[in-house]
């Protein structure tokens, strides 16, 4: 997950973390919210964390 401040990297990051998970996958990339950046909402950036890491 990126900041909402490199969002313009989102491509060129899911690009390279291509075919790099363990199963031969993607690896995910996702731009966290700016509010809860913004809140500092760490809870709900985990969590979401958890989901794509759950993948």
């Amino acid at each position: 997950m990126v900041g909402p401040q490199v969002k313009f990297m989102v491509p060129r990051l899911k690009e390279s973390l291509k075919d790099k998970a363990k199963d031969g996958g993607d690896i995910p990339v996702e731009i966290i919210d700016a509010l809860d950046y913004g809140r500092l909402n760490g809870s709900t950036v985990l969590k979401r964390a958890l989901e794509l890491a759950a993948k």
